[in-house]
């Protein structure tokens, strides 16, 4: 009877501190948007897994308004569901919303996460590198000149092999191809053949 009482001092204990837990996140936060009631560990997970999220996101949506607050586990999550809310929030707070956390395992994945880079001087050198090395007029007018040249191979391709007869195409393998020829050329100059 003794581990029974210990047992039941420690669960009331636990859900004392649990409740502490989350009023004092509730009181801290006063500026958030309005949010769908929470379970203190896993947050609004168990909403999202009932029904499809898009279905989900949108009745929170009707519900709270274009903005509302989400706790996805331990992650504080804002979304915006409105043209207008978006509108108003990233001119303002676009560099906040920029950055993604560094996870260790994906340091050696993404090259020092060269990626996935946060803000700062690091991003703002890679971001000018790609706008004047790969999207500037130059380097798209090249690559217009590849797609266009890859796309007339492919309908020549194509149209070759009607003469055979009826023959069964297969799509998805075609268009691979001819993305795969299209990103190849435009890196390194070298095409896979049909």
């Amino acid at each position: 009877m003794d581990a029974l009482h210990y047992l039941g001092l420690l669960v009331s204990i636990l859900l004392i501190i649990i409740y502490k837990l989350n009023s004092n996140r509730r009181i801290q936060h006063k500026n958030l948007p309005p949010s769908p009631p929470s379970v203190p560990i896993i947050g609004h997970f168990h909403l999202l897994i009932k029904t499809p999220i898009h279905r989900t996101l949108t009745n929170f949506s009707n519900e709270y308004g274009p903005i509302f607050f989400l706790r996805l586990g331990s992650r504080p999550t804002l979304v915006l569901s409105s043209h207008v809310a978006i509108e108003e929030c990233f001119p303002k707070n676009d560099i906040i919303f920029s950055n993604r956390p560094l996870l260790p395992s994906r340091k050696n994945l993404e090259y020092n996460h060269t990626i996935t880079a946060l803000y700062g001087d690091y991003w703002r050198m890679w971001r000018c590198f790609s706008v004047i090395e790969i999207f500037s007029e130059r380097r798209l007018q090249m690559s217009s000149e590849i797609h266009n040249e890859e796309t007339r191979f492919m309908i020549k391709h194509l149209y070759k092999n009607s003469f055979k007869g009826v023959t069964k195409v297969d799509v998805k393998t075609l268009f691979y191809l001819l993305a795969f020829n299209m990103a190849m050329k435009v890196v390194v100059g070298i095409e896979e053949v049909l």
